[in-house]
């Protein structure tokens, strides 16, 4: 008997392999081109990967699942479920989203039990609202019920990230020359909130990182302390090859400050690293219901 409603999204909401298989979540891999060939994040390519390829003086880029692609996967979904809702990484960010509308239109009538749904979230802001879907699947009968409260759900999510170098994101189209190098000349470490689907400017920070790190856990800390706006039951901290004692230290800073029940770390996707750079670090949560 095919599954009543099957949650799918893109890998780069980078939930773990453990609540993939958990929740039986379907992924959709992005691509990664190198020099050495195209390969599938998650599947063939991890953000370690990445950074050595970098570091050994090679380049990279993502690309969002081609339409054949999407068309392929969703073809391959409905084969073992009555109605699929996929969760893109922010439209405003990617392609993604824009692919999977246009595989639907291809599909016609195949596609009729398909919903596509904007994350305007990416990484664990993407996996919040993936974790979100499959709590309501579980109880919930009706998709286009599950796409309302979806929407109302991807507003409380709080998706911040500390940004050491804008080399990945410059070399990407994301931020220009001039900022670039203005940052690079004085040490400034960005931090980027995602508004609307779009990654904003929120604050800098200057000078030597490490210490810059523990700066940006005590600034949310101090927020979410002040404004009692936050959701205690979890928060991630996501990592782009950060080391272990660094996330060691952050993490124990959120469990001393005692406002989440929950202090989870995940490691960010190969075409989330390769944008954002080794060492980004990103704190999600979600606000009060």
């Amino acid at each position: 008997m095919k599954k009543k409603i099957q949650i799918t999204a893109d890998c780069t909401s980078d939930l773990s392999g453990e609540l993939v298989k958990q929740y039986g979540i379907g992924t959709l891999p992005f691509s990664i081109i190198t020099e050495r060939g195209c390969f599938l994040d998650r599947e063939e390519i991890t953000a370690n990967n990445v950074f050595e390829h970098i570091s050994s003086g090679g380049t990279i880029r993502s690309e969002a699942p081609s339409v054949d692609e999407c068309i392929r996967f969703f073809t391959d979904q409905l084969e073992e479920a009555q109605n699929i809702i996929h969760i893109c990484m922010s439209s405003e960010i990617s392609r993604s989203y824009r692919n999977c509308c246009e595989a639907m239109k291809i599909m016609g009538e195949n596609a009729k039990n398909i919903r596509i749904f904007d994350s305007k979230h990416l990484s664990m802001g993407t996996g919040f609202i993936v974790l979100k879907a499959c709590s309501l699947a579980e109880c919930c009968s009706s998709p286009d019920k599950i796409i309302t409260e979806l929407t109302e759900y991807r507003s409380k999510i709080v998706t911040q990230f500390l940004i050491k170098d804008l080399e990945n994101l410059r070399r990407n189209g994301r931020v220009g020359n001039v900022t670039y190098k203005l940052c690079s000349l004085f040490s400034i470490h960005p931090v980027f909130e995602l508004r609307h689907g779009r990654m904003v400017a929120k604050k800098f920070y200057k000078g030597e990182y490490q210490n810059t790190e523990l700066r940006f856990i005590n600034s949310i800390i101090r927020k979410v302390h002040n404004s009692e706006e936050a959701d205690p039951e979890r928060v991630y901290l996501i990592h782009a090859g950060c080391l272990f004692r660094e996330m060691d230290t952050m993490h124990k800073r959120f469990e001393k400050s005692g406002l989440f029940t929950n202090v989870c770390v995940a490691e960010s996707s190969a075409a989330v690293s390769c944008n954002c750079g080794p060492h980004s670090v990103g704190v999600v949560y979600v606000k009060k219901q």
